[in-house]
């Protein structure tokens, strides 16, 4: 078996006769960076190794795996790869073997003509390159999206923000312990959770954070339904729908208390949302980067509202932890800075307003790209009560 270099678009050939693919070789050489193996076993390994195999060129009547069984294993392992047969054994129960287990991209008869087979591999590289190509579109797409809608959630709603960020980093430890496979989606969703409260009046979002302030019917309505407004918001991002459906069940409970009122409980509910349910609960309770013993406790009271299994971990992980030790914590400082000395990630001490007095951000928030900027455009308008006092990691990025 040989192997080119892995920048290389590669196109793999699989046949148990070793003048086949030397014939191969030959022909092609000049045209294709290629890849040969004799068997199918030998081709599936290969993956392990060279994960841009671009096209793969496989003969059927192998000894051991099969060509079908080899490109069905392909189709699962690296559904990129664009699947070509080539047999002679042409009859129809090959073909049909080979379109549905495989999902080829074409059937070639064996001996097949040199000028047809590099036709096909041209056509099947093109292939490769469009579909992902479509992929990192969709990705980029993807990524700044949620980028987008997470700078827009920590200028409008910062404290909320803040929870959102410090319960995004519970989920990991979480997910672990539970066997979860789709932890990007809960971990976006966690994030994304408050993102409705954007068209709540800052007014109201501003009263119902304190908690000596009593909500009308109306502007706790308002509230309630921010997660439907969240779920729109986040429908229109390509391959969010299951965290779109899991921000909008939010604050739906275990055993059916909570918005909305005619939505699914106990096991119905999509793990995801439970996950994402126990943490924003868990946030609201702390204060700081981790869960204390008395936050979990608040929501044992509430049990009913809580997945056991997952208010089980939650207890193990957090429910009896002692505080960290000196060697346990992050490395940080503490120190005033003036506002154009603020960094991303900086953790405020000190709220930060207005020589007026109005309130800007309160303290107890990481501070985004986003908010900074935003501070300074707000320093043209009014003077900033300066020096703001922070918490910094002491890393060579922060410093």
């Amino acid at each position: 078996m040989t192997e080119p270099g892995p920048a290389s678009a590669t196109v793999l050939f699989v046949d148990d006769e070793k003048n086949v693919l030397s014939a191969m070789q030959r022909q092609l050489r000049r045209d294709f960076s290629m890849a040969f193996a004799n068997s199918g076993d030998e081709a599936v390994k290969l993956l392990e190794t060279n994960r841009n195999l671009a096209v793969v060129v496989c003969d059927m009547r192998m000894p051991g795996m099969d060509g079908v069984a080899t490109l069905a294993e392909f189709e699962k392992r690296s559904p990129d790869t664009v699947r070509i047969m080539l047999t002679g054994n042409a009859d129809q129960e090959t073909a049909i073997a080979a379109i549905n287990r495989g999902r080829i991209f074409r059937f070639l008869n064996k001996p097949c003509a040199e000028d047809v087979l590099r036709t096909a591999i041209g056509d099947a590289l093109r292939q490769h390159e469009l579909v992902t190509a479509e992929k990192s579109l969709l990705n980029q797409t993807l990524t700044g999206g949620v980028k987008m809608l997470v700078e827009v959630l920590s200028l409008v709603a910062p404290e909320a923000f803040s929870r959102a960020t410090r319960a995004r980093a519970w989920v990991r430890p979480l997910a672990q312990r539970l066997g979860i496979t789709n932890r990007w989606e809960i971990e976006v969703a966690t994030m994304l959770a408050p993102i409705g409260l954007i068209a709540v009046p800052t007014e109201v979002v501003e009263k119902a954070r304190t908690s000596n302030s009593t909500l009308s019917a109306a502007e706790a309505a308002m509230i309630a339904r921010a997660p439907d407004t969240g779920r729109k918001l986040i429908s229109h991002i390509p391959r969010l729908t299951n965290v779109a459906e899991f921000v909008y069940l939010q604050d739906r409970g275990f055993g059916g208390r909570g918005f909305p009122d005619d939505g699914p409980k106990l096991d119905a509910i999509p793990m995801g949302a439970r996950v994402v349910k126990l943490l924003k609960d868990l946030a609201e309770a702390s204060t700081g980067d981790t869960p204390p013993p008395a936050a979990v406790g608040k929501l044992v009271q509430n049990a009913g509202d809580y997945d056991p299994s997952i208010l089980d971990i939650a207890k193990q992980l957090w429910g009896n932890v002692a505080a960290p030790t000196a060697e346990e914590k992050p490395a940080t400082i503490r120190k005033s800075v003036p506002l154009d000395g603020l960094l991303p990630n900086d953790l405020i001490l000190s709220a930060i307003r207005f020589k007026s007095g109005k309130l800007l951000l309160s303290e107890g928030i990481r501070v985004s790209v986003a908010q900074i900027e935003r501070l300074r455009n707000l320093r043209g308008l009014e003077p900033i009560t300066e020096l703001i006092e922070i918490e910094r990691a002491t890393s060579p990025q922060a410093a």
